[in-house]
């Protein structure tokens, strides 16, 4: 068998400790947004940014009796405001289970619906 040189064990060492940085969450100061628990607010999330601000958008796919609805919720002070979404068809059911995002100039937000 072969063992490992004392050089990449090291370098496999910091390797693990730049990937671990890369995700750390502030469990001190967490950052809540509150919403209605029946609508399932928050059931998917996504960071959103633009040239201009920085965003949540947040799905509760239960809004309005189970068609869905998707909000944006500013970093700074937890205010959420609903997107206006255009819907293809009329028994869409459950929107925001699924959420996709492309941030840049032109903001384009996917969310989809298993009905």
């Amino acid at each position: 068998e072969r063992e490992m040189s004392p050089l990449w064990t090291r370098l496999l060492f910091v390797g693990f400790i730049q990937a671990s940085w890369q995700f750390n969450f502030d469990v001190t100061r967490p950052h809540i947004i509150n919403g209605s628990q029946g609508d399932y607010f928050g059931y998917k999330t996504l960071q959103f940014a633009t040239n201009k601000e920085n965003w949540i958008v947040v799905s509760a796919p239960l809004k309005d009796n189970g068609t869905g609805g998707i909000y944006k919720c500013a970093y700074d002070d937890s205010k959420c405001n609903p997107i206006s979404i255009k819907v293809v068809d009329s028994g869409v059911k459950a929107i925001g289970l699924s959420l996709a995002a492309k941030s840049g100039q032109e903001t384009e937000i996917t969310t989809c619906s298993p009905a």
